[in-house]
């Protein structure tokens, strides 16, 4: 499990586009967002640097938090 701050995550909409890139990437990956803190736990078994990439390639840049 990562927990990572994500930059950008404005509203509902950017929760969700994170939600489905990361299920993209691994179906069983489970994610939780706090967009207050920009904080998100996530339980995937795709390294983290994959998970940092997609991300931050998706405007929403990523590093352990």
């Amino acid at each position: 499990m990562y927990t990572l701050q994500v930059d950008n995550i404005g509203c509902g909409s950017c929760v969700a586009k994170i939600n489905q890139a990361l299920k993209d990437l691994d179906a069983q990956a489970t994610v939780d967002i706090d967009r207050t803190s920009g904080r998100a736990s996530i339980d995937t078994d795709e390294a983290l640097q994959t998970v940092c990439e997609l991300l931050t390639e998706m405007g929403y840049p990523a590093r352990l938090a």
